[in-house]
């Protein structure tokens, strides 16, 4: 990714804003992807920066392709979804480094905390309604 545009963009404003930090350090992309998320949601309510058009702008997010999203990752929020990344790509581990593999999937909260519904008491999702897994079982999420 090194050779990418969106990496060297990124680089550049890590070497100026925050110099001594550790480029390898995920948080330091999360950071920089949740700021240009509140840079497109200040941009789409133009001169109306009150708290009601800055929360809905925000829950009107639609496709929105971050420079440090892996390509085919979107940003997507609505009225009733707030989770803004709902899709992924697996990786594997090849004995060196971590090895991205497959295309981009839908990665559902629910699926990675796949339980029974009747042995979990409901967490309210809008997602995870009526949701079943490959197998066909339905399931739910618990928080942790």
């Amino acid at each position: 990714w090194q050779d990418t545009q969106d990496y060297r963009d990124w680089s550049v404003w890590m070497d100026k804003y925050n110099p001594e930090a550790d480029k390898s350090d995920q948080f330091n992309v999360y950071g920089y992807n949740a700021a240009m998320t509140l840079v497109h949601v200040l941009e789409q309510c133009a001169d109306n920066l009150t708290r009601e058009n800055v929360m809905a702008q925000a829950a009107r997010i639609q496709n929105l392709e971050l420079p440090m999203l892996l390509p085919g990752v979107v940003i997507d929020t609505s009225a009733d979804d707030f989770f803004p990344i709902e899709s992924m790509m697996l990786a594997k581990f090849d004995g060196e480094k971590w090895v991205l593999f497959g295309d981009v999937i839908d990665a559902l909260l629910p699926l990675i905390f796949a339980l029974p519904t009747a042995a979990t008491p409901r967490f309210p999702s809008p997602r995870s309604a009526g949701c079943r897994s490959p197998i066909g079982q339905s399931f739910d999420v618990r928080p942790l």
